[in-house]
């Protein structure tokens, strides 16, 4: 079973029930060689502004053979679809 960071669903209130779905089946389907973190946040510093700019990914990716997922590593989930 894969490891998800947050251990809960529930620990940030994203209000979206394909979420919650997909961090059950993810936790459920993927072996021990995974690492999910869901709703990473981040801050990154414009460089020729000099501003923050924030983000988070519903669900990031890592596997402990190939490292963190190109390109599927974002996940955003809306409406049980996806957006790479």
């Amino acid at each position: 079973m894969a490891e998800i960071l947050p251990k809960s669903p529930d620990y940030y209130d994203t209000g979206s029930s394909g979420e919650r779905r997909i961090y059950d089946s993810l936790q459920k389907n993927l072996n021990d060689n995974w690492l999910v973190i869901h709703s990473f946040r981040w801050i990154k510093l414009q460089s020729s502004s000099g501003r923050k700019s924030q983000g988070e990914g519903d669900f990031i990716l890592f596997n402990r053979f190939k490292g963190i997922l190109e390109r599927q590593a974002f996940w955003e989930i809306k409406r049980l679809a996806f957006y790479l």
